[in-house]
């Protein structure tokens, strides 16, 4: 059906861009394919993950995340497994053989490239690259996408910088050379689309931006022309590009967790985030075009227009739900301009209660995408696993608008090529730019019911070195009731967390709280919970048990109790929310928090608040903003 409809559109579009096919093929068939064994397995390192990766095969793969990230919770709770299994650590290598060993073994061979392999099984060649640094501990996200998709496999060593800076014009083509040389290693034609790579994710540190290109009118000293990164790679020293480009960073626990949602996550809850107004040209990028195309095609659909500091806290109360997000602001690399022209800061990005792929039409959000003090690096810190962005001021015919992404999406063109031109489209905005691309290039969210992954149930037997999750859980409820410490509770809300089930999570730290052993430990556990329940009394209580709140501590409050701002909250919680507004990232909270004073004791008492912040504000915009709020 896909191929179809791929064609139909291709014609539609530009017939000769029959480069997409084969991209639409494989993505399809991996999904209709291989089925999904009905677990996640979580095991403790790299080295265990590569051994249990050893153990998938043609008839089935399932997920594998790395203990030690907090958003491996959004994974299960949006997957839903019929069981979760935890893995005893394996004493083993997670060098370069050992990564490329478990490729093959996940292919049944015994070593060498599985992209011959693949090409039977899934009936159509994958015309992708994985390439990742041995030393890299993003290489766990290419171990599972070179595996989970029969992709080649490629290793590019080096410094290549990190987070916000530059490379040079030369160092930007050095990397460049060094794509093209480990394509040419595997002696697959590369250097045109169409051919056998025409996708390139590259899953290691790298700097965000490279300086060169055509300078534009916002350029300046401080911020001299640079292209994104996942634009200059896989592109010929005159422009043309020979494959598109996604990029995965970050810790083994992080890129592996990204690396899975892309392979077995459903895409068909969308978000869409408008803020701009019915007048040319920022009317050619409205949202609601693409709300109707989604809608049309079978996807759970919320528009949020416009999109205004009220509707945005009540849109992601309690945790945004949706897998495709789009949203169209103004801003810089620390805030965003909603409907009204008011400013919120990157501490505004929604928390998420499952993982989403985004797509933000703003300057700057992925210009430092490790930091997330920054648009972009919030959204990734947050739970997306794929992010379209600018790292620098790209002008507005730089992004695709969003109709255009949908249809593509219809026809199952992957996130990350949807959401940027293709070679003879807009002029300059095709060749090398400042759109970054991050995640999975060959990730894909079609229609609902179109491209299914069938899911089998897994053996009934629990094989030595595995436990289950749930008898584990039920061990440490029985433990924490007879013995009644916080640490017993701890360990029980953690298991039910980990289940997906949030409600037994409340309800057991509600216990907890009954026996008066809720301490730091079982509150830390079930924040989350509390929060993506709904249940603000929870929140606020585990809160307040803690001290200090963390970055995602302090988010999870704001999104169960900015809403409650807009009527009568309990006097604890306001102080909370208070005490987790970070000085340099001040001015949105603030404003809701002089709203909230000024309705409830007076415009003194909001100037006076608002006055607090301004005395310690760190940077000219926060002061521009808190002064207006005076």
């Amino acid at each position: 059906m896909l191929t179809l409809l791929c064609a139909v559109v291709l014609t539609q579009q530009q017939a000769w861009q029959v480069w997409a096919q084969p991209i639409v093929d494989a993505s399809s068939a991996m999904r209709t394919r291989i089925p999904v064994v009905d677990q996640v397995v979580i095991v403790p390192d790299l080295p265990t993950m590569l051994d249990e990766l050893g153990r998938w095969s043609p008839q089935g793969h399932w997920p594998i995340l790395i203990d030690g990230d907090d958003l491996n919770d959004l994974f299960i709770r949006r997957f839903g497994p019929g069981r979760v299994l935890r893995r005893e650590r394996v004493v083993a290598s997670a060098d370069q053989a050992a990564i490329e060993t478990a490729v093959a073994r996940a292919w049944d061979l015994d070593s060498g490239p599985v992209v011959d392999t693949a090409a039977k099984v899934l009936g159509t060649p994958v015309p992708g690259i994985v390439l990742s640094d041995p030393k890299s501990s993003a290489r766990a996200a290419a171990a599972l996408l070179a595996a989970g998709r029969g992709q080649y496999l490629g290793w590019v060593r080096g410094d290549w910088g990190r987070s916000g800076k530059r490379l040079s014009a030369a160092q930007g083509e050095a990397l460049s050379t060094a794509v093209e040389a480990a394509c040419e290693e595997t002696g697959a034609a590369w250097s045109t689309l169409g051919d056998a790579i025409d996708t390139v994710t590259i899953c290691r540190d790298l700097a965000a931006r490279i300086a060169g290109g055509e300078r534009i009118g916002s350029d300046n000293a401080q911020n001299p022309p640079a292209l994104a990164v996942t634009d200059v790679i896989a592109r010929h020293n005159d422009g043309r590009r020979w494959a598109f480009a996604g990029w995965i960073f970050g810790t083994a626990s992080h890129s592996a967790f990204m690396a899975n949602c892309s392979l077995f996550l459903p895409r068909t809850k969308v978000w869409l985030g408008d803020t701009y107004p019915n007048r040319d040209p920022w009317s050619n990028w409205k949202l609601s075009g693409a709300a109707k195309v989604l809608r049309d095609n079978g996807y759970q659909v919320a528009l949020t227009s416009p999109l205004t500091p009220d509707t945005l806290t009540q849109a992601s109360a309690n945790g945004l739900a949706a897998d495709l997000i789009m949203v169209v602001s103004k801003g810089n690399a620390d805030f965003f301009r909603l409907t009204g022209d008011l400013d919120v800061d990157a501490a505004q990005v929604p928390v998420l209660s499952t993982p989403a792929a985004v797509y933000m039409l703003h300057s700057w959000s992925l210009r430092s995408p490790y930091d997330a003090r920054t648009v972009g690096g919030r959204w990734i810190a947050n739970g997306a696993y794929a992010d379209i962005g600018s790292s620098q001021e790209p002008s507005l015919n730089a992004f695709v608008p969003g109709e255009l992404i949908a249809k593509r999406l219809t026809v199952g063109i992957p996130w990350l090529i949807a959401g940027r031109f293709w070679p003879g489209e807009r002029g300059p905005a095709s060749n090398p730019w400042r759109i970054n691309t991050i995640g999975d290039p060959l990730m894909i969210a079609p229609p609902p019911g179109k491209v299914n992954r069938r899911k089998v149930e897994p053996p009934e037997e629990i094989l030595p070195g595995y436990a289950s999750l749930s008898v584990e859980a039920k061990e440490a409820l029985e433990a924490a009731a007879s013995a009644q410490s916080d640490a017993l509770f701890a360990a029980a809300i953690t298991g039910a967390v980990r289940l997906g089930r949030d409600a037994l999570a409340v309800q057991m730290y509600a216990a907890a709280e009954e026996r008066s052993v809720a301490g730091p430990k079982s509150s830390a556990a079930v924040l989350e919970a509390a929060v993506l329940e709904g249940n603000a009394d929870t929140a606020a209580a585990a809160a307040g048990r803690l001290g200090v709140l963390d970055r995602r501590q302090g988010d999870l409050l704001w999104a169960a109790g900015a809403p409650l701002l807009m009527g009568h909250p309990d006097a604890e919680l306001v102080s909370l929310l208070e005490q987790t507004i970070d000085p340099k990232q001040s001015a949105g909270r603030v404003r809701l928090m002089a709203a909230y004073l000024k309705r409830t004791q007076g415009p003194l008492a909001a100037s006076a608040f608002v006055q607090r912040f301004l005395d310690r504000a760190t940077s000219n915009r926060q002061m521009r903003e808190l002064k207006k709020l005076l």
